[in-house]
């Protein structure tokens, strides 16, 4: 079982659209010396939604890394580093992110939970005119997250649930968030994994739009013994906000190696 939560630390990778990585770990914690990275590639548009849209959709590719490591027994550490291409000219982005999540309770069923702490600094006035430029407004989020997952074995493999929720305070006075996060999946085989999340964004106050993202996605482990036996993952998934179709539909590659 264990196996299952290890990956889990990856499974909600998967949001296209906005900042992908605020969902991205479950609440299970790696074990101390050893740890996973994640390289993830999007594009959303609404050439590629099933549903008529009443304005023009906001294209957008991005490209995420993200890492975490064991560094104590029920501590686990992280950052993140992301950059979307919009289709406005005004609308690229980049911001680095920190992490830090402590298991709290851990039951007899492997049931955990879990608090997380993060910050994020948008880097958009280090990389040039194409995001803005020097001197473009940073947006600074500091994130307090609680979370619980646990596991079930079956004659046919496992299954897992994984739900998260927290506040995404803006310290430079843009509109704070609660997020609410909710993911299922079952593992068949070692090797396969099928996955369904949910990702919503609710605005504290203010006229910004409420977000519900579904994302169903699947995930393949290629294992490679001369590798000490550690798997790489594939993994690919589909998300569309419920909340607004007109945003497009998001379609995602991500790349998950164990260290």
């Amino acid at each position: 079982m264990f196996a299952l939560r290890v990956v889990l630390a990856g499974a909600l990778v998967l949001m296209a659209g906005g900042a992908p990585l605020s969902a991205i770990a479950g609440a299970w914690t790696q074990k101390p010396g050893s740890g996973q990275a994640i390289l993830s590639a999007s594009r959303k548009s609404g050439q590629f939604s099933p549903f008529p849209s009443s304005r023009e959709s906001d294209d957008s590719t991005f490209t995420a890394l993200f890492a975490e490591y064991g560094a104590l027994e029920g501590l686990t550490v992280g950052g993140t580093v992301f950059v979307e291409f919009a289709s406005g000219d005004d609308d690229n982005s980049a911001d680095v992110g920190l992490f830090v999540r402590q298991r709290l309770w851990q039951g007899e069923a492997g049931d955990v939970a879990s608090v997380q702490f993060g910050a994020k600094q948008e880097i958009n006035d280090l990389l040039g005119d194409d995001f803005g430029g020097p001197g473009a407004d940073p947006t600074n989020e500091i994130s307090l997250r609680l979370l619980y997952g646990r596991g079930w074995g079956f004659e046919w493999g496992s299954a897992f649930l994984s739900t998260e929720g927290g506040y995404h305070y803006q310290t430079d006075g843009d509109e704070d968030e609660l997020r609410v996060d909710i993911t299922v999946g079952a593992q068949p085989d070692p090797c396969c994994m099928g996955l369904l999340s949910l990702f919503s964004t609710f605005p504290v106050e203010g006229e910004e739009d409420v977000s519900i993202k579904i994302a169903p996605s699947f995930a393949y482990s290629f294992h490679r013994p001369n590798d000490g036996g550690k798997p790489v993952t594939l993994q690919i998934g589909f998300s569309q906000d419920l909340a607004d179709f007109d945003d497009g539909l998001g379609v995602q590659l991500s790349v998950w190696k164990p260290f």
